[in-house]
């Protein structure tokens, strides 16, 4: 140790006295023995977090939040605790009073524990988001984006009368969400059916259409057309035939102003076409009442883009009715084919239908239909 020497002199002549002083050290050693004692202090730490919208970033307002969190002891030991609190108008909630010791403070980065956050927010989806514990800041808030949840759910179109799904039908997707709204078309599939992908947040209306039929439509909340089942999550297209049903229709549908004509023969031999437009076989008869696209000689006539021929019956007699097809005059390309559809209907609403092509001032036979 140094010393310090103070030399105090006497009154008296030859006297002389010597005073030693000494320091001594501080024992900074004691501190290395404290130090770690004083890392074991616990300490109380806040969370701030702000929940906004994902794509908007708007705040998610006066919605409740969870906090999933290590809460660690002064010698290392954890427990997860949850704490519960709602948004407040700016979508902010604060998370107060977590414990942890000092040396969790310094070294937290470290460690590499994990908090979650969950959201409940309606049509949003923050289902427990895991974040690394050190990211939160503790005198910040941390803006958390909560991705809006979606929904895949078939929707099926089908035939109003013989509910067999319709295949190629068009469906039109309107979806708005706050405000915003978008347009979409699919095309179903070989069982009638799309696929509705969505945001559970958008307000969706559905549009059926189907040339020969009526459109139809399905809207609502994407969540309420999600909870629906499979079997009420349709579109019904109602066929859209001109002339009379009665208790069997034959129904010859094309897309020109070619003049087809449909030829019906029943069990009895009669043939029912534009020339002999009503025949009566046993209880039944069996009337011709659309005759499209046809020259009259004593009348003007337009002719349509979307025409139809239909004869019915009613109270049809059993046995084998001959469906023939016949274009009598081709306007336009006489070259070319004519594509039709014919559509056969029963009383019970049992549905075929049959396409085809025909050249200029040919017959064609479609199918026999048998009524048992």
């Amino acid at each position: 140790m140094k010393a310090d020497k103070v030399t105090v002199v006497s009154g008296q002549e030859g006297d002389e006295t010597v005073l030693v002083l000494k320091k001594k050290k501080f024992p900074w050693w004691i501190l290395l023995l404290l130090l770690p004692l004083l890392l074991l202090i616990p300490i109380s730490r806040t969370v701030r977090l702000q929940i906004v919208q994902q794509n908007t970033l708007k705040p998610v307002t006066n919605t409740t939040t969870e906090f999933y969190y290590p809460e660690i002891g002064s010698f290392g030991t954890k427990v997860y605790v949850t704490q519960k609190k709602d948004t407040d108008n700016e979508g902010k909630v604060i998370y107060e009073g977590i414990s942890e010791p000092l040396w969790y403070f310094l070294f937290d980065k470290f460690i590499g524990h994990t908090a979650k956050v969950t959201v409940h927010g309606g049509c949003l989806s923050g289902d427990g988001m895991e974040y690394p514990y050190h990211e939160f800041p503790r005198f910040t808030f941390k803006q958390i984006e909560i991705p809006e949840q979606e929904i895949s759910v078939p929707v099926t179109v089908i035939d109003a009368d013989t509910k067999e799904p319709i295949d190629n039908a068009k469906v039109e997707i309107i979806k708005t969400i706050e405000g915003n709204t978008t347009v979409d078309s699919l095309f179903t599939d070989s069982t009638g059916i799309i696929m509705l992908n969505s945001s559970l947040c958008a307000q969706i209306k559905l549009i059926g259409y189907k040339e020969g039929y009526e459109n139809d439509t399905l809207e609502g909340g994407a969540d309420a057309i999600a909870q629906l089942n499979d079997t009420s999550r349709v579109l019904r297209l109602k066929p859209i035939f001109q002339g009379e049903g009665g208790d069997l229709r034959f129904n010859l549908q094309w897309y020109s102003k070619t003049d087809l004509d449909l030829h019906v023969v029943d069990p009895c031999g009669h043939e029912i076409f534009y020339e002999r437009r009503q025949f009566t076989c046993g209880d039944g008869e069996g009337t011709l009442d659309v005759d499209a696209n046809a020259k009259y000689n004593n009348r003007p006539y337009t002719f349509t883009t979307e025409p139809q021929e239909n004869i019915f019956f009613v109270a049809p007699s059993k046995g084998a009715y001959k469906v023939k097809v016949m274009c009598f005059e081709k306007r336009g390309n006489t070259l070319a084919e004519e594509e039709f559809n014919v559509t056969i209907i029963d009383r019970k609403g049992h549905r075929q239908d049959f396409s085809g092509k025909v050249k200029h001032r040919q017959t064609v036979t479609v199918t026999t239909y048998t009524v048992e």
